[in-house]
């Protein structure tokens, strides 16, 4: 098992800029995945919060890893029927981050809705 770090995302970000910052995170140094996706709220110095999403990454150990690792995503929130059915219909030839079935509960425009994030691999 490789080393895990965390990063941290705006939860005032809609879900097509914190897919795409995932992205860019994953494709970024190191060959990566991500392993959990949640809403947090961070209390700040000044008694308020911000709503973060906290994302946990793993460094995959295997160099060769780059060349089966998902690194392109797109996420759906699947809290209406439509976006459910969306998800299901592009599911076909790609992964659903963090296993089958699985939806991460995320800050999109500062609302907690749960996403489902499929990932594929691309040269």
């Amino acid at each position: 098992m490789g080393e895990q770090f965390t990063r941290h995302f705006p939860g005032t970000a809609t879900l097509e800029e914190t897919c795409r910052a995932l992205e860019v995170e994953v494709l970024d140094g190191e060959p990566k995945r991500i392993i959990s996706v949640e809403a947090v709220i961070h209390d700040l110095d000044d008694d308020t919060s911000e709503n973060l999403n906290e994302v946990i990454f793993e460094i995959e150990d295997d160099p060769l890893a780059i060349l089966t690792m998902l690194n392109r995503f797109v996420c759906f929130d699947v809290s209406t029927p439509q976006g459910a059915s969306n998800a299901a219909a592009a599911s076909n030839g790609r992964t659903n981050v963090g296993g089958p079935g699985a939806e991460f509960n995320i800050w999109v425009e500062d609302a907690r809705v749960p996403v489902q994030i499929l990932g594929s691999h691309v040269d």
